[in-house]
């Protein structure tokens, strides 16, 4: 029954349109730019601490009480280093949720099941450049660059599916795949992922 509502909820979800899609490695001249503009919340938030912490350690290094002020600077140095570690995990963290979000699970499932066994690099990009805008319009901390090609898309997919996967894990076990009732089209996505690794290694 689960699966059911599963298949249904699937025939029913709308397709992404693929007019004027491009990937993140086609738009950036670099990589770096890329991670920049990816994790830009990270920066501004990393940017305001740096410049707040900056400030503070400039006032106890300046105060006219020396060892005061040199315990306030050591302090706001350890503290900013703390807060600087703890923003970027929070970051990652809420960045790598958009991609095993139940309903952006469902969209990527889809893809992958809809691909096939024509599952080479180039369909790896398009299923990219389709995700990305999934993300970015169903999540509110992704930016339109989560996948930076079909590579990085292969990767997630199989760091977050294939090996959980591999190892008998299933939602009720983790909160990797979401809800229980789209399991099916995880175990789908990975059956059509493996057929096609299988055709691709057959000599014949």
């Amino acid at each position: 029954m689960k699966g059911e509502r599963a298949e249904e909820h699937l025939i029913q979800t709308p397709h992404v349109d693929d007019q004027n899609l491009r990937l993140p490695r086609d738009t950036f001249p670099n990589r770096f730019l890329y991670e920049i503009s990816r994790h830009r919340t990270f920066v501004i938030a990393v940017s305001s601490e740096l410049i707040l912490y900056a400030f503070s350690i400039y006032r106890g290094l300046t105060s006219k009480d020396r060892d005061i002020g040199f315990l306030i600077a050591l302090f706001m140095i350890v503290l900013g280093s703390t807060g600087i570690i703890l923003t970027g995990i929070i970051t990652i963290c809420l960045l790598n949720d958009c991609g095993t979000d139940p309903s952006n699970t469902l969209h990527f499932m889809k893809e992958i099941v809809a691909v096939g066994l024509q599952m080479e690099m180039r369909e790896w990009d398009i299923i990219a450049a389709r995700m990305n805008r999934v993300f970015y319009l169903n999540n509110s901390w992704a930016t339109p660059y989560f996948f930076y090609d079909g590579e990085a898309c292969h990767s997630f997919f199989k760091n977050y599916y294939l090996k959980h996967y591999s190892r008998g894990e299933k939602t009720s076990g983790t909160n990797t795949y979401g809800l229980e009732e789209f399991q099916p089209f995880v175990d789908q996505a990975v059956e059509a992922y493996k057929k096609s690794e299988t055709r691709m290694c057959s000599p014949f």
